[in-house]
């Protein structure tokens, strides 16, 4: 997942940028988890 405001890569599970310190909505977590959701299955 991406910061809207600057860019920078973030960490799954985060509610704000480590660059910027921009809040990440809800709505961003969930998508983020559901592209890469914990336990996919190697």
């Amino acid at each position: 997942m991406h910061c809207e405001k600057c860019g920078v890569e973030i960490e799954d599970g985060s509610t704000t940028c480590s660059k910027c310190g921009a809040e990440v909505s809800a709505t961003d977590v969930k998508a983020a988890n559901a592209e890469n959701p914990v336990g996919g299955g190697v």
